[in-house]
């Protein structure tokens, strides 16, 4: 499965350990892919270390990826009946929002600056769908965990 440029943590991703990289099994998965700008703008909030351990790589796409085979109309549509959708990181979860403005998915409802816009989806890949985003989903609930992520200096 392919889906990021050259350099990106995703593409980091790609070379994990075997037994690590759950891209790599007969499961299937949805990912919410954020696009280069979104990483771009990421990665100069944080410190070039934490991105050497592929836990932390680990960590960081389990916030953006869900079990299942969901297209754009499945969630939607399962949108209508389900409040949140569970991600692979334990004890977080996903909202999908449908406005006037588009197709977004969000850490909480409740606030439109952590809604991430969904630019391109339905991106078939062998084990699910990916769905291009504009920004990476960060849970600001979790100060501890963004505090790594925004501060790390240890390797």
């Amino acid at each position: 499965m392919k889906f990021a440029e050259k350099g990106g943590i995703t593409e980091q991703f790609m070379i994990l350990p075997e037994k690590d990289n759950i891209l790599q099994s007969n499961e299937s998965y949805t990912i919410f892919a954020p696009n280069d700008a979104a990483m771009t703008e990421f990665l100069s909030k944080t410190k070039a270390l934490y991105w050497q351990k592929y836990e932390n790589i680990l960590t960081m796409m389990s916030f953006h990826m869900m079990g299942g085979n969901f297209n754009s109309d499945m969630l939607k549509v399962r949108s209508q009946n389900y409040n949140k959708f569970p991600t692979l990181a334990d004890g977080y979860s996903l909202h999908i929002v449908i406005n006037t403005n588009g197709f977004f998915v969000t850490p909480r409802s409740d606030d439109s600056s952590l809604m991430a816009q969904v630019l391109s989806a339905d991106i078939v890949a062998i084990n699910g769908f990916i769905h291009i985003i504009d920004k990476m989903i960060e849970y600001i609930e979790q100060e501890i965990i963004l505090k790594q992520f925004l501060n790390f200096e240890k390797v």
